[in-house]
C-alpha cells in the first residue's frame, strides 16, 4: 500500500465497490435534513444579501463623511 498512488488499489476492482454498503438513514429522515439545508442554505443566502446591503449603506456613509470634511 505505501508504494501505490493516485486513487487506484491493488485487488480493489469496480466489482468490489459496487459490494460495499453504504448506510444511508431512512428516507424520513433524508427528507427532514433536506429540508434542514434548504432552510440554512436561505438563511445563508439571506444573510449575504444584508451583509451586502449593509456594507453599501456604510459605503454611502463614509463617502459622505469625506465629501463633509473636504
Amino acid at each position: 500500500m505505501d508504494v501505490q498512488v493516485g486513487v487506484s488499489r491493488e485487488g480493489l476492482s469496480i466489482g468490489k465497490l459496487g459490494q460495499f454498503l453504504i448506510p444511508l438513514p431512512p428516507l424520513a429522515e433524508q427528507s427532514r435534513i433536506a429540508t434542514r439545508v434548504t432552510a440554512l442554505r436561505r438563511l445563508c443566502s439571506n444573510l449575504r444579501q444584508r451583509l451586502a446591503e449593509r456594507e453599501a449603506v456604510q459605503a454611502r456613509l463614509a463617502e459622505a463623511l469625506v465629501q463633509k470634511a473636504g
